[in-house]
């Protein structure tokens, strides 16, 4: 995933101690500057890295509203400390999965197009008679990963290819789609070998098309 840009916290402020009352912020600043402004014996229940703190400031205010007892200002709220903080990381996390996913996604959609531009102009060049190259894909991915209950059909492949795994599937894909195939083609199984090596040996795949 690409460099966090900020943080979120959840504290309980030193005037707020021996009570079940909390508060919520967040900052765009790198380290724990933020969080020293605070007085000597504020408790620091949670702290999280995030993308666009802010967003998830907003997210977890309009969560939190919706289940506690807001005291003061919009992000100060009463409850249990143990559902309090539970629920801080639940909505956090799952706000960091979701812009995970977001970014791997893009970085497969990008690949992906490229590889396979690739592999097509190259069938093309060579006038193999091969009516869509993705479908090959997908049908490898499948009995690549038939062990894995996850992926059971081209549907959720998208859905697949979004998980970690999914990468080192893909990969394995386009380095040994060729061998899954040479025996009535040839001539692709040159081309998979040429793109294998082109982008995805030696961690130039991963490095120029998955990484940020």
């Amino acid at each position: 995933m690409s460099e966090f840009t900020g943080m979120v916290y959840l504290i309980q402020p030193e005037e707020l101690l021996l009570t079940n009352r909390y508060k919520i912020g967040c900052s765009n600043k790198k380290g724990l500057s933020r969080l020293s402004s605070y007085k000597k014996k504020t408790r620091y229940i949670c702290t999280m890295e995030c993308k666009n703190p802010f967003e998830l400031e907003t997210i977890l205010k309009k969560k939190f509203n919706e289940k506690y007892k807001l005291i003061a200002g919009k992000e100060y709220f009463e409850g249990i400390e143990n559902e309090i903080f539970n629920d801080f990381i639940n909505i956090a996390q799952t706000y960091n999965n979701t812009i995970y996913h977001a970014h791997l996604k893009e970085k497969l959609e990008c690949c992906s197009d490229i590889v396979l531009d690739y592999v097509q102009n190259k069938i093309d060049e060579k006038n193999v008679d091969v009516i869509n190259i993705s479908e090959q894909f997908k049908d490898m991915l499948i009995s690549m990963t038939h062990g894995n209950n996850f992926i059971k059909n081209k549907e959720n492949i998208d859905e697949y290819l979004h998980s970690d795994i999914g990468i080192f599937a893909l990969k394995r894909v386009i380095k040994n789609l060729g061998l899954h195939i040479s025996d009535t083609h040839s001539d692709i199984k040159s081309i998979m070998d040429e793109v294998y090596n082109k982008y995805c040996d030696d961690g130039e795949f991963e490095a120029k098309y998955i990484k940020s």
